[in-house]
């Protein structure tokens, strides 16, 4: 997959995008006005963890408030939503993004929706472009959702999917780890679902098939190995689907 580009520039002011009164990232982080996000900053109200949706205004250390729109890297598909994530390859900052566009087939009545991750290499001049480093679909089909569930520092997020995804295996969900630097997926687990974590994530997983979580694990982000397991013990099913 050619990796594209989209030229972007610092926010300009506008009636509901102030530029801010802060010109460095301590002045920035003082404000109050924005949280740590990695190398970048976010805007204070998404301090809950490392997820954003976008487009977004993010802060750069080399530019300030710049806005991402993944979407224009995507110019021909329609994006009906989007969200990013930090991480890192060897050392060097960067963005992964989760997006999912629908289609509609000329010989089908019935919408496709796909799921793509994207590495993203923001600018660090003005002018520069906002740089797809690496694309790739997870998932084409039946309308499902799609939320990232963990990074990792070696370039590896964790992708949640849920849905109709396999009906003839009765898969619901599904956790991809995928390399955003290299675009390519490096794990899976089916029949589980995830908690947001940085570096592991936790995942609650079916292992007898009733649809009802009995394993709670602990779970690597940038190889998908189990870390922790403990049965879960609950007096009613807790639903993995």
């Amino acid at each position: 997959m050619v990796a594209g580009t989209v030229a972007i520039s610092g926010c300009a002011a506008t009636p509901d995008r102030p530029v801010p009164t802060a010109t460095t990232s301590d002045a920035a982080l003082a404000s109050g006005e924005w949280e740590a996000f990695g190398h970048y900053l976010k805007p204070a109200g998404f301090a809950e963890n490392d997820v954003v949706p976008g487009p977004i205004d993010l802060w750069l250390p080399e530019l300030g408030m710049t806005r991402i729109d993944v979407a224009e890297l995507l110019p021909d598909l329609e994006v009906i939503d989007q969200e990013l994530t930090i991480t890192y390859d060897e050392g060097e900052p960067l963005l992964a993004a989760v997006v999912q566009t629908v289609s509609q087939p000329a010989d089908n009545d019935i919408a496709v929706t796909s799921t793509w991750v994207l590495g993203i290499d923001p600018p660090t001049t003005m002018g520069a472009p906002v740089t797809a480093r690496s694309m790739r679909t997870i998932f084409t089909g039946v309308e499902h959702t799609a939320q990232i569930v963990g990074w990792s520092d070696l370039g590896v997020i964790a992708v949640e999917l849920a849905g109709d995804l396999l009906p003839e295996a009765q898969v619901r969900t599904r956790v991809v780890g995928v390399d955003v630097v290299r675009g390519t997926e490096v794990w899976f687990a089916e029949h589980g679902v995830a908690e947001f974590g940085e570096q592991s994530f936790t995942y609650l997983a079916d292992t007898t098939g009733d649809g009802c979580g009995d394993e709670r694990q602990t779970r690597s982000v940038a190889h998908g190995g189990i870390v922790t397991r403990e049965p879960v013990t609950a007096s009613a099913c807790v639903p993995t689907s």
